[in-house]
């Protein structure tokens, strides 16, 4: 039996590669398949799935912070799902038969589409260079002065870090509070587990992810008002 690459019906030999880049408003109502990749049980075997920007154009700050891949893969099918961004480039190795690698952008990004690309290698990442570890970045804007607001954990997230700063983005000057909701649901229904208080001006460190955690509560300061907080969870894959 073979992996197949499902959008062009090739056989994909051992040691070769499928990639696709394509330029598109893709929006949540229009997400694009990059690659897809299909093969039986007894094909399983580690797959490397890169993700980058294939070309500069007029915003791409905001075509890196707003554009993320839905990656797809399990053997024999598909049972695994991670949404991770593309930032500067991502890579990360996955075991299994079939994967798919579905580009999104979050915004309209107008006249200057992104270009994005992904490649899936037959095989594991090579050993000894840098690794561009997988993330997945929420935004959660125009938070008002003392307010609480939830963000729902992702999939195979190990570790969080978050960022604020205020409508003019600058750095807020008040501190800020994390805790854990073990249960999810209705804020308030589920089990706090676990604080921080992040103080005035520091760059919080990165803060683990509790295996039973559904939900990041976060509390914002008395004083900090029209915030916007970036929650960004490093993904164990």
């Amino acid at each position: 039996m073979s992996l197949v690459d499902l959008q062009s019906g090739k056989i994909i030999k051992e040691g070769a590669s499928v990639g696709r880049s394509t330029s598109s408003n893709f929006g949540f109502n229009s997400p694009e398949t990059l690659v897809k990749i299909g093969g039986s049980d007894d094909r399983a075997c580690p797959l490397t799935v890169y993700l980058g920007i294939k070309s500069p154009m007029a915003n791409v700050d905001a075509t890196i912070n707003f554009a993320f891949a839905r990656i797809r893969w399990g053997t024999g099918g598909y049972q695994h799902e991670a949404d991770i961004d593309f930032l500067n480039g991502t890579q990360f190795t996955i075991f299994g038969s079939s994967v798919e690698v579905i580009a999104f952008v979050e915004q309209d990004t107008g006249t200057s589409p992104p270009v994005l690309g992904a490649t899936v290698s037959y095989g594991a990442r090579p050993g000894g260079g840098p690794v561009m570890a997988p993330q997945r970045t929420e935004r959660i804007t125009s938070v008002a002065a003392s307010a609480t607001v939830i963000s729902v954990i992702p999939r195979y997230a190990q570790n969080v870090i978050v960022e604020r700063v205020d409508s003019a983005g600058v750095p807020s000057i008040d501190n800020f509070r994390l805790e854990w909701n073990e249960l999810g649901g209705a804020f308030g229904a589920g089990f706090r587990a676990g604080a921080l208080d992040v103080p005035t001006g520091v760059q919080m460190d990165a803060w683990a992810v509790p295996r039973t955690a559904k939900e990041l509560v976060i509390i914002n300061g008395a004083f900090a008002i029209g915030t916007l907080f970036s929650v960004i969870y490093k993904l164990a894959l």
